[in-house]
């Protein structure tokens, strides 16, 4: 163990390697978690740091500036206010993979990063993993849980343009994902028992929740880079709650071939928010809505065309390999599977696109952005998909291209969204344009621009949004050493920190769940609890919620009348703080049960009544 004492920190630099070995790893201790405590990875350096635990920190690991190349794998990072914090590196992508976070306040959190790719990693935090600006992230396969129950959200991204969420859990937070101004591909997650929704898609995201089309040696294919999510029982607030919820947001659900179910109470809302289609519902088809396949008429509270539904949850079998996901170093990210072959006949477009796609998957991006260049020009009145614009800034900062090119796309984008009168599109449009602002360090017009929306539209998600964006860009500026005609004086010190605590301010100021997205501190229990299930009687899920006030080795089973075990949900050694867990008994017959929590401090038994 090494010890750092007096806010001392360990900067690595060059090409550097900071690690233990699986069976006996590194522990580094900074004692508390204040100042610049942390490893600290220098300019232009190349570092690997696996098997080291990693506690007490400020930020356990962290970056200001261009990296070479960033792999974090296998470590632990305890009682962290940050565990990895990213800045302002458009350079290498950083691999985030098979990491376990315990009792930090962010698990991992980017702003301004051109890609990053975050996988196979337990997070536990009030918010797992919080990325701004940030162009393309890869987030999957990922075990999030918050600190305290209905607390949090498990990914909040805001101003990013695209990426992808892919086969996370994401259980028991206050949102599961929040999207602000963010437009990711998200497929075959499962988000369960999050409090007001399973999905918030804010003001100005674009998210594609359904299949893609690509190309393979001239075959067309629907893969699964989006789509078949289970979205199941969450909005148990009874205000607003739903499993997902939209405000002025464009989401792509048609063919998505989701679950989207609460079968608890069979009048709760499935979609709410606040949509504007422009008189036209939002296309929802070959969606399953719980309830047996029955009808969900009168479960949503946005106008939504849900004709035909599918009558049974979807299976998917990955059969078929479309491609494997690695990065430019053949670390594996992720697999991206058929979902069939398509034998109709594509329009001279979808076929462009799916081509386009091909060269994405393949990282073949020169090829990729003379397509999608030559589709906006060609089809650019046609009424494309806000991905289809995405494209071009994505791979733009995948290439890591000059300027001049940035520029091209600009004028594209601020040209289509004074045509369009697709106002959504617009939005969209003039934000990706304030990006390349931003990238290029043209701070102030994108500043005006920001501001120009806060004026026109108080009192809004979007004026929220577009203030926050603001501060951001003059954080940027402040950073990159830009001096700026004047600021809006609502940072008190241009650092990370108090960068932080504006985006808590404000959208604890305006955000309906922010009070507790956002709270730096949660109360920890003061006695061992073990709480009534709900809802009870049940069919088939219930949650199971407890309380530790101290660390403390946990079982918790289940038991029949007769008192033999049925199942062990949990047996672990867990933190202080607030834990929920989902008993399904669909396989086991209805009648009474009885479930227990057991500690070296604590026994307590309630009775559960499950009813097919």
């Amino acid at each position: 163990m090494i010890l750092f004492h007096h806010d001392k920190k360990l900067i690595l630099q060059g090409n550097a390697e900071l690690s233990g070995t699986a069976a006996n790893k590194l522990t580094l201790d900074f004692l508390a978690p204040t100042g610049g405590k942390g490893v600290y990875v220098n300019h232009n350096a190349t570092a690997k740091i696996n098997n080291c635990i990693i506690k007490n920190a400020a930020a356990g690991i962290y970056i200001d500036n261009d990296i070479e190349d960033l792999e974090i794998k296998n470590n632990t990072f305890e009682n962290c206010n940050f565990g990895i914090r990213l800045e302002q590196n458009t350079l290498g992508t950083p691999y985030i993979f098979d990491n376990t976070f315990t009792n930090c306040n962010r698990g991992i959190f980017t702003v301004s990063l051109a890609s990053v790719n975050i996988g196979r990693n337990n997070i536990h935090a009030s918010v797992p993993i919080f990325l701004v600006n940030t162009a393309y992230p890869i987030i999957t396969l990922n075990q999030l849980t918050p600190t305290s129950l209905n607390n949090g959200a498990g990914i909040y991204l805001h101003s990013c343009g695209g990426g992808m969420i892919r086969k996370n859990d994401i259980n028991n937070f206050y949102n599961g994902i929040v999207l602000a101004e963010s437009s990711p591909q998200i497929g075959l997650n499962k988000i369960i028992g999050n409090n007001s929704a399973g999905i918030y898609i804010g003001a100005g995201s674009n998210p594609n929740l359904t299949p893609g089309y690509a190309e393979e040696e001239e075959n067309i294919y629907l893969i699964d880079d989006g789509g078949f999510n289970y979205v199941n029982n969450n909005g148990n607030n009874p205000t607003d709650g739903s499993e997902i919820y939209l405000n002025n947001s464009n989401p792509t659900f048609d063919f998505g071939r989701n679950t989207i179910k609460d079968d608890r109470q069979t009048t709760t809302l499935l979609m709410n928010g606040f949509y504007d289609g422009e008189g036209a519902p939002l296309n929802a088809r070959y969606n399953y809505w719980g309830m047996n396949g029955a009808d969900p008429i009168g479960r949503f509270g946005i106008p939504v065309n849900i004709y035909p539904f599918l009558t049974e949850s979807p299976a998917f079998e990955n059969t078929s390999v479309y491609s494997y996901l690695i990065d430019s170093y053949s670390r594996p990210i992720d697999t991206v599977f058929v979902v069939e072959e398509i034998y109709d006949a594509l329009s001279p477009l979808e076929n462009l696109i799916a081509l386009a796609e091909e060269y994405f998957y393949e990282q073949s991006y020169e090829e990729a952005l003379a397509i999608y260049k030559n589709v906006t020009s060609v089809y650019g009145d046609d009424g494309l998909s806000y991905d289809t614009y995405a494209r071009l800034y994505i791979i733009n900062m995948l290439l890591r291209s000059e300027l001049p090119e940035f520029n091209q796309t600009q004028t594209l984008y601020e040209q289509k969204s004074a045509q369009t009168e697709d106002a959504n599109l617009a939005y969209t449009l003039q934000h990706l344009s304030s990006m390349i602002d931003i990238h290029s360090e043209n701070y102030e017009p994108a500043i005006e621009g920001f501001n120009t929306i806060v004026d026109s539209l108080p009192d809004t998600e979007e004026a929220l949004f577009a203030e926050m964006d603001a501060v951001t860009a003059e954080y940027l500026a402040g950073t990159s050493g830009v001096t700026l005609g004047k600021t809006s004086g609502k940072l008190k010190k241009n650092d990370i920190e108090s960068l932080n605590e504006f985006y808590a301010q404000t959208l604890s100021r305006k955000f309906k769940f922010t009070d507790k997205l956002f709270n730096k501190e949660v109360e920890l229990p003061k006695d061992f609890t073990l709480l009534q299930n709900y809802p009870n009687p049940f069919n088939p899920q219930t949650k199971i919620g407890y309380a530790l006030p101290k660390k403390a080795k946990v079982n918790l089973a289940v038991y029949d009348i007769l008192g033999r075990k049925i199942i062990t949900l949990v047996d672990d050694y867990k933190e202080p703080g607030s834990y929920e867990v989902v008993f399904d008994a669909s396989t086991y017959a209805s009648g009474v049960y009885v479930y227990r929590l057991t500690t070296d401090n604590y026994v307590a038994s309630r009775k559960m009544l499950y009813l097919k």
